[in-house]
């Protein structure tokens, strides 16, 4: 052994411990370092940030100071846009804003709701912080998951106060259904804010009127407000983007309580013992009305709604459906007056039929 090797295996060792290096993690990782990432399979331990560490982002997931909106995945926010002191509102109509819409970035809605017929027009409406610049809005495109700019509004000076104000006219498009739209502050080519606006309902209306013939023992009035509330109900046809309303006479098609021996008289086709659609004629047979046949099993408000949403079911183009399997809810347009085929009595429209009839 040379003098050196003998010199460094007698020299005694010190007392240094092993000393991990400091690792230092950009900002993406800050939020695994919070829920104690174990390092090199045997260290674990929580790191603290102090303000310094935090950078301009601030705690992890919270927006630097001066963001307007508070988004989801998708970029867009889920209510009204707000300063990051005023956490982030259902959307609501400008008119019903909160006190605290003066420091709000945007407020945004639809004057008088978020419903409009095929075809028709909408109004948009909102504020801004400030008296510039103008807001887009932007209707979400489902086949291609992008985004449609449809009216542009420019920000302009109210009579009074400093906040801006906007408001743009939509047109609905020409099919039922639901609609997603977006409105965007923009200054020149700074996007200041993206929001959300409320879901649009684009429907058919349908317009009809209600008569009665031969002898009928059930108050007019009485059949205007059941049949009235059958339409209305959000299980209903509805639910398929139509809606009716009753008008004094005409409309798109007439609603007829009709004595059982009076059926025929629509149409030849038509039976004194059931229920009937002829033509621009929804018939209803009173004596079912008032006691449905024996082979419907259910009771008789679920009977009313069945054949008014039947006999309204062909007017809307649809034909029969069948029992889709025992102990199921049978599709409102099954002929249940006749046979339940082992389905369970129900009057509304399936899911199935909700699609059929808005094609």
């Amino acid at each position: 052994m040379t003098r050196a090797a003998k010199h460094a295996a007698e020299r005694p060792r010190t007392g240094r411990r092993f000393r991990p290096h400091t690792v230092v993690l950009s900002t993406i990782a800050v939020g695994a370092l919070t829920t104690g990432l174990v390092l090199n399979g045997a260290v674990a331990s929580f790191v603290r940030l102090s303000k310094d560490d935090a950078g301009p982002q601030g705690p992890a997931g919270t927006p630097p100071a001066g963001d307007a909106v508070v988004t989801d995945a998708s970029g867009i926010s889920s209510g009204i846009a707000a300063t990051p002191s005023t956490p982030a509102q259902a959307p609501t109509e400008p008119a019903q804003a909160a006190s605290s819409a003066s420091t709000q970035q945007l407020v945004a809605g639809w004057r008088g709701g978020a419903a409009v017929p095929v075809g028709g027009t909408i109004i948009a409406r909102g504020s801004t912080l400030h008296q510039r610049g103008v807001v887009v809005i932007e209707q979400r495109i489902t086949r291609t998951k992008s985004w449609r700019k449809v009216a542009t509004a420019t920000v302009t000076k109210p009579d009074s106060g400093t906040r801006g104000i906007w408001f743009a006219s939509v047109r609905a498009p020409s099919k039922g259904s639901f609609q997603s739209y977006r409105a965007r502050w923009v200054h020149g080519r700074t996007n200041l804010v993206t929001m959300a606006l409320p879901q649009v309902d684009v429907y058919r209306l349908h317009t009809y009127e209600v008569i009665s013939r031969g002898r009928v023992t059930t108050k007019q009035d009485d059949f205007i407000k059941a049949t009235a509330a059958t339409y209305a109900h959000r299980k209903g046809w509805a639910a398929a983007h139509h809606r009716f309303r009753r008008v004094a006479k005409g409309g798109d098609f007439t609603l007829a309580l009709s004595e059982a021996s009076k059926m025929t008289s629509f149409s030849r086709l038509c039976s004194v013992r059931y229920s009937c659609r002829a033509g621009r004629y929804v018939i209803i047979n009173e004596q079912n009305w008032l006691k449905p046949p024996k082979a419907f099993t259910g009771d008789v408000a679920t009977y009313q709604r069945m054949v008014l949403n039947h006999e309204t079911g062909h007017w809307l183009g649809l034909g029969h459906f069948t029992c889709p399997g025992k102990k199921r809810p049978a599709p409102v347009m099954q002929q249940q007056s006749r046979d339940m085929l082992g389905c369970r009595p129900n009057g509304w429209p399936t899911a199935t039929e909700l699609r059929a009839v808005n094609r």
